[in-house]
This record gives structure tokens, sequence and C-alpha cells, in this order.
């Protein structure tokens, strides 16, 4: 391996001269790196995205990635999985002879000559690779590094860093882990998934069994995995004789436990090849003790020497378990999307609600084929939750697949769960979400966002409606308070009073403040107060053919309902003085009966014309 010296370029080969690389799907947490990445090295950097959020597009602005459509002059067209052929981009650069490449297979060029700690697995590795980084960078070891996530401090994804090695998120689900011979590599677990990919397990495992084979160094692998391990053991007296094989776990050689846990973090207990005693870790659960172990091991594989500080800095990555908020109910968001993790994050979820408070999760499935491979195991491990809202499914660019929607897990539920709620929202179904969730939240339980969609920002906007709601009904309870000061003892005042009874229709929501005032005087408070405060008046009738907002009135509304409004007086001139909440029905009823007794007074008044009878 030959050492960098001071002034060289970590893809020397990419930057003899003016380099050229375009990304396409430049905003998503696989492409984004790797583009920071390419730039810090020292190539010209564009790139694209139908989805571009603002948080990817500040990190590609400060790395100088410029964002925009297909440049005139081009080098390298790279491409996320999720891109079609038919993309106008992709096509262009294959109509003008632009090499394409994919996101893989880029990062396996530009790391090639560096030594690659290759992070890889079913389940945890962007969380053991941002421990990685933390580690080393807690330690000054000055690594290059990309994670496929974003860190919950701001700190870019990727950095080129300024020694020989390099710690990378590597993915196995579209082929181009093929390209990779790392130095170390470091298996998390191993679960059979991406069945568009790998028909069968028995594929899946050939690529880690091949990747191990190419493995220079070290290979460090969860004893507690079984598919791993058995993989290791084919190898024993085959390509991986001689070469350092390391296990990780309860029981492994780099030996760890989950020792203590609170709410800021966990301290696990350490032992066999570690070097610390013990180790802090700014972060919860058996699961990421896991992680955290392999992170350890990895930088002790390295060089260096973790102490019990290592990852107390550690921030978190965006959608691992991330609590979103903690005021009322508490909301986290996820990534898993295959049953093994949804399992874990449930159980682990679980625990820390310990009893007092529901758990209900809401699910978008990721892929058509996985959905259909697996919705068996989704439905068992959704179950672990009491009450389950799934959404469609996110194809990431996939073909539908018979079997494979989210109403086939939402009917597997109900086969084998039927004691845990569930229900499938199709369509947008963001306000039916928004509504039933809002609905059947309680202040202690826990809401989790599971999925590798888009679902993280559906979780933003439902806690964005709540916020909304929350200072709306601050505002209500303000005004309501106000408006109480100085009403009669017979004025009715209610807060989110239904209204769907009120009207013919029987249909609609509640109204933000409902009154029922008992004379003129509150009616004007009523009026006066809603003036100065810039809120909206509705007179409610009795309701015929009125149709209330699902989402209910945000008014007051007020109803004449008080007996004192259906007072009835017979005036002078023959005029009648009417209540503004007398039916009109009553109103003709009584107006014609005092007309026929004024008829009949006045026929009474008048004598009979001269010479006339009686009878006459």
């Amino acid at each position: 391996m030959r050492k960098m010296k001071p002034g060289d370029s970590p893809i020397s080969p990419l930057s003899r001269g003016p380099f050229r690389v375009h990304c396409l799907g430049v905003g998503g947490t696989g492409v984004a790196p790797l583009a920071i990445y390419l730039s810090e090295s020292g190539c010209a950097v564009s790139g694209e995205d139908d989805a571009l959020s603002e948080e990817v597009g500040a990190l590609l602005g400060r790395a100088r990635v410029a964002v925009g459509p297909l440049p005139a002059r081009v080098d390298r067209v790279v491409y996320s999985s999720a891109i079609p052929a038919a993309h106008p981009a992709y096509a262009a650069a294959a109509a003008r002879g632009v090499p394409l490449v994919r996101r893989g297979e880029m990062l396996a060029e530009v790391v090639r000559d560096r030594k690659l700690v290759a992070v890889c697995g079913a389940h945890g590795k962007t969380t053991t690779t941002a421990m990685i980084v933390t580690a080393l960078r807690q330690a000054n070891f000055p690594a290059g590094y990309l994670v496929g996530g974003l860190f919950n401090d701001g700190l870019a994804p990727a950095g080129v860093g300024s020694n020989e090695w390099v710690v990378a998120e590597i993915d196995e689900s579209d082929g181009t882990i093929g390209g990779f011979s790392p130095e170390i590599t470091v298996v998390t677990n191993l679960d059979w998934d991406h069945p568009d990919h790998y028909r069968e397990p028995a594929e899946l495992e050939a690529t880690f069994s091949a990747l191990f084979a190419r493995t220079r160094m070290a290979i460090l692998a969860s004893e507690s995995c079984p598919r791993s391990q058995r993989i290791l053991a084919s190898h024993e007296k085959g390509p991986l004789s001689g070469r350092r094989v390391f296990t990780f776990g309860r029981t492994g050689a780099f030996a760890s436990a989950l020792e203590s846990e609170d709410e800021k973090g966990m301290t696990i207990r350490l032992g066999g090849l570690f070097a610390p005693a013990d180790c802090r870790v700014r972060a919860r659960g058996e699961f990421n003790a896991a992680n955290a172990a392999a992170a350890l091991a990895a930088a002790q594989l390295m060089g260096v020497s973790p102490d019990r500080g290592a990852l107390a800095g550690y921030c978190g990555i965006r959608r691992r378990q991330a609590v979103l908020s903690a005021d009322g109910p508490t909301v986290v968001e996820d990534y898993a999307h295959h049953p093994a993790e949804i399992r874990a994050l449930l159980t682990s979820l679980r625990q820390r609600l310990a009893g007092r408070g529901r758990l209900i999760a809401v699910f978008q499935p990721h892929r058509f084929s996985r959905t259909a491979q697996f919705k068996a195991e989704f439905a068992a491990a959704l179950s672990l939750a009491d009450r389950v809202h799934l959404l469609d499914v996110y194809s990431a660019g996939e073909a539908p697949v018979a079997g494979g929607t989210a109403a086939d897990i939402c009917a597997e539920m109900k086969r084998r769960a039927p004691a845990v709620p569930a229900d499938h929202l199709a369509g947008d179904g963001a306000a039916h979400l928004f509504q039933a969730l809002s609905r059947e939240v309680g202040s202690d339980d826990l809401v989790v966002f599971v999925g590798a969609g888009d679902i993280d920002r559906r979780a933003r906007e439902w806690l964005g409606e709540r916020r909304i709601a929350a200072a709306n009904a601050k505002r209500w309870d303000g005004f309501a308070e106000a408006v109480r000061v100085g009403l009669g003892r017979e004025t009715k005042l209610r807060r989110e009073e239904p209204l769907a009874k009120k009207t013919t229709l029987g249909v609609g929501g509640a109204a933000r403040l409902y009154a029922e005032p008992a004379g003129v005087d509150d009616l004007r408070r009523l009026l006066e107060l809603a003036s100065e405060r810039n809120i909206s008046v509705h007179l409610l009738g009795r309701g015929s053919n009125l149709i209330v907002p699902d989402e209910g009135v945000d008014g007051l509304v007020i109803a004449l309902a008080n007996e004192a409004w259906s007072r009835f007086e017979v005036r002078g001139g023959g005029r009648v003085w009417a209540g503004a909440g007398l039916r009109l029905k009553s109103l003709c009823g009584l107006a014609a009966a005092a007309r026929r007794f004024i008829s009949a007074q006045r026929s009474a008044a008048v004598p009979p014309a001269t010479g006339a009878s009686p009878a006459e």
C-alpha cells in the first residue's frame, strides 16, 4: 500500500487535470456524501435531484457542489440506483457518450488507493460508521469518511481526511459491493434482504463470502449473527486462513455488554481485546450497544486506542431513533425498513415506555419486492406496537409487485394479530393520518414514524400541525377565559363543542368556542371581544341543510338557543316583537293566533248598525 504524502490527493487518478462529475440523485444519503467527498478531493462536482431538501442543499453548497442541470462539459455521470435509464439527464449523458457509473462503483474507484474500513451488513451500518467517525475524531485521527446519513449536529456526511485511512459505509443492495477490497471489513449482521437483487439467501451469502475473501487485513463480525459466523467458518481452511478474524458482542473477542442506561445514554462494559474497561455512549438500547462495540473495535484495529469518552460526544444520525418531540407524546423517527430492524426498534421503544403509555407505529413500506417477500414478517414485527397505521409503499423507482402493497401487510396483521388495531391509509393519506393520530394520541404515548422513504416528511408535517393546533388552542383558551369574565351565569360557553348533532345532516367537527348567550348584554360582550381579537363569528340557527367541515369551525359559534331569545310579544298598531331565537314555524303560528285574537277583540268592540238585529 503506497503511503500518502503531503499534497497527495486521495483520489489522484481522478484529479490529474480538471475532472468534472455530475451526480444524479445528489440529494440522497448515498450520493450526497460521495459528491461532497469528490468535491473536497479536487473534482468539479455538480448534481441534480427532484426532491432536494434544504438541509442537504446547504451541505452541498458548503462543499462547493453546484446544484443544477447536466453541464455542457462533464467527464463522468454518477447515479443512484433509484435513477431509471429514462431519466432525462441519464438519457442525455448516454446520448453524448458520457460514461455513467453507479454510486457504489464510483465510491469503489475513489477509495481504491486508500486503506478502506468497509462497514456493511443488513442493519446498523450507518450508525456504526458514524460512531467510528466520532471515535476517530475524538482521538484526532484524521481519516477520511463517507456516512450514509446526516449527523444531527450538522457535520458534513463526508470528509477527505489527511491520512491513508478512509471509513465508508458500503451497500450490497445493487451488487456494487463486488468492487471493494477493504483493509478491514466490519459486518454488523446479515439478514436476507433486497430480494429484487438476491433471489435466494445463498446469493447474498456468496456476495459476502467473496467480500471477506478480498479483505486484506482483518474481518470484524458479530458473534450473535449466525449467518456471518457460518460464512466465516466455511473459510477457516480456505481463503481466510491466517487472516485475522475477530468477533464483537457479549462473548466476542471484543467483548461488550450494556451495563446501565439513562435518559442521556448508556454505559457499556468492555472486555477481551478492548483497551478501556467501559465506555459512555450517547445512545440507547441493546442494538446501539452492539453498534458501539463494533465501532470501538474497528477504531482499535485501525491503531486508535479509544478511551471511556470515545463515544460520549456521539450526536446521532437523522432518522435513527431520533426524538423529534418530547413535549406531550414522545415522537420518534427511524429508518428501519426490514422486519428485523422494526422488531429491534419496537422492542427498544417498548422498554423505553415502561408501561406508561401506548406505542403507536406509523409505517411506510420500502419497495414492492421487499414488501411482497416479507409481508408476514412485517406483520409479526409491527404487532409489537399497540396501534399501527400503514402508508402506501414507497417504491424507490420500482414497479409494483403482486402481493407487495401496504394493504397486504394490513391483511396479514388482521389475520395474525387481530388484537392490534391496524389500518391502511391509501393514496396521499396525510390528512387522514393527521386526524387519526391527533384524535387518538395521549400525552404518555410514544409515536414512531418508521420507514426509509419520505415518511420523515410526514412526521414533521404532523408535528407542525400539532404545534399550530396547540398554539391555536392556547389562543382560544385565553379568549374563553377573557370573555367568561362578566358573562351571566345562565350563558353557556364551551370549548371544542361538537356541532354535528346541532345540524339536520349530522356531520362535521367542533367549534373552537361555542356560546349560548342568555341575553343582549352577554351577546354584546361576546361580539365586542371577538371584534377586538379579530376572531370570526358564526351564527348557528336550527342547522337545517348545514354542512360543517370535518376539521370544525375555527371561530366563535353563537347559537341563540336560550329561551330568552324565543320570546314573542304583541305590540300596538298590528305589530309583534319576536326574539331572534324563535323558530320560524312558531313565529308564524303565534302571529296567526295573535291576528285572530286582535280581530276578535275588534269585532267585539264595534256596536251593531242602527235597526239591525243582534243576529245580524
